[in-house]
């Protein structure tokens, strides 16, 4: 059972510093759960357009995730962009998480300006509102844990023989430990039926073009003491794939 009881000694992936930032969205049709990833990079582009416009420059590493030369922070310190959903199938929001520091001014600037986002051409634009700091909803605790949005692990798993390593629950539970520091035990893995479209960087040259969907799965987790969320991993972690939600089924 979760508890918002923010013990310092709890395992956590997202450190006690850490600032969440809550939008709300609003239009004629909002986008299913299946098009986070495109929401949360169109929410991105936004909060990169208004950064330059309060400063001039796109160059802001928490809001990128891109380091001063460019290359793209491999150790996860820069924001998650995370959609909200109403439970069922619509996303009716989106949570902006800095894993382990807090915003500029000029950042925050930048994140109010925000009104409005297109995500998948003209007839897909949604009215944005911020409505604050949204800690005491998803710094929640808990020892079971449910697939919130599908996760598709970090590298591609075909089924072959010989590579049980990589299949997703021992991907993910090799992720987990490196990223938490416990350990945790996959109870239930589904597939989901069709492959999922992921955020995928710029083609190498003359190499071929990346792949932007994957198979993805829905999982039930267990860890082996309470830890305290949120909680996301795996491929386009950073564009809401791979969330987790304290599971209160039994």
């Amino acid at each position: 059972m979760a508890t918002a009881n923010l013990n310092t000694g709890t395992p956590e992936q997202f450190r006690l510093n850490s600032r969440f930032l809550t939008f709300t969205f609003r239009g004629h049709r909002l986008p299913r759960i299946e098009a986070c990833v495109r929401v949360s990079h169109a929410f991105r582009q936004c909060a990169l357009a208004a950064y330059q416009t309060v400063t001039g420059s796109r160059e802001s590493f928490l809001l990128s995730g891109h380091c001063t030369d460019g290359e793209p922070d491999g150790e996860h310190r820069h924001a998650y962009y995370l959609p909200i959903s109403d439970g069922q199938t619509s996303i009716t929001g989106l949570v902006v998480a800095v894993p382990d520091a807090r915003y500029v001014d000029d950042e925050l600037r930048a994140l109010n300006l925000i009104r409005a986002i297109r995500w998948n051409g003209p007839n897909t634009q949604l009215s944005v509102e911020m409505v604050g700091d949204a800690e005491d909803s998803v710094r929640l605790i808990a020892s079971n844990w449910t697939s919130a949005t599908p996760y598709v692990p970090l590298r591609r798993y075909w089924g072959t023989h010989g590579k049980r390593h990589l299949s997703p629950d021992r991907q993910l539970a090799a992720e987990f430990e490196s990223r938490i520091g416990v350990r945790c035990e996959v109870q239930a893995i589904t597939a989901v039926p069709e492959r999922v479209f992921v955020r995928v960087g710029s083609p190498r040259r003359n190499g071929p073009l990346p792949t932007p969907t994957r198979r993805a799965f829905r999982l039930r987790i267990r860890t082996v003491v309470p830890i305290r969320g949120p909680l996301v991993l795996g491929h386009s972690a950073h564009f809401g794939l791979g969330q987790f939600i304290p599971d209160r089924s039994g």
